[in-house]
């Protein structure tokens, strides 16, 4: 028989949803005096961070759907926030870019969104990193399921995101948060002895 405290594999997507519900209702209230509604802040946050992308791409990164980052996309044009140039390589692409009034309003969103931060940091504690790597973790196997592409730095990060098999004692979050150090130690490792055996194949000694 199962003991009341076993882990249930079965609700972490219902504890993910909740989450979710929070996260949405903390962004609303923290955002609710700027002029970037949650959703318009992520897509000025990416641009930010990316510089200017299609509509397409922007949607692979954040995760919304197509009609939805072309219907906001539209919004922010249509107040100023962003702007729509040709993309030089595809001509039926556009890139979508932040105007300065734009920028301004992400800065102003930015410093409501960083007072939210500070205080869930605050309540996570030493805890944090754990934290960010189970969510990471979820969003890869999320996207995967879903069968949508898995945008950097996501994608390299997939190795280490991925389930290893232990028999043990389930680990406190801190531990996990040392192996997740170590793997990607060990990856980092694997990746310099590659390098370093293709620089000895291309420039052989004597």
């Amino acid at each position: 028989m199962s003991s009341s405290t076993e882990y249930d594999a079965r609700a972490l997507l219902l504890h993910a949803a909740v989450v979710s519900d929070l996260l949405d209702g903390l962004l609303e209230a923290a955002l609710a005096d700027c002029r970037l509604t949650p959703r318009e802040f992520e897509i000025a946050t990416v641009l930010v961070t990316r510089g200017p992308l299609p509509p397409g791409e922007i949607g692979t990164i954040t995760g919304v759907p197509a009609p939805s980052v072309s219907r906001l996309v539209a919004g922010m044009v249509r107040t100023g926030l962003v702007s729509h140039a040709a993309h030089p390589r595809d001509r039926r692409s556009r890139l979508v870019s932040l105007t300065s009034s734009g920028t301004t309003a992400y800065e102003e969103a930015q410093a409501a969104f960083s007072r939210l931060y500070d205080a869930v940091a605050s309540e996570l504690g030493d805890s944090a990193p754990a934290v960010d790597g189970a969510v990471r973790r979820l969003e890869w196997a999320l996207r995967s399921v879903a069968g949508m592409p898995i945008p950097e730095p996501l994608a390299s990060e997939a190795p280490t995101l991925q389930s290893v098999s232990y028999p043990g004692l389930r680990l406190a979050l801190d531990e996990e948060a040392e192996v997740v150090d170590y793997i990607a130690w060990l990856r980092h490792r694997r990746a310099s002895g590659r390098r370093g055996r293709a620089e000895k194949a291309t420039h052989p000694s004597g």
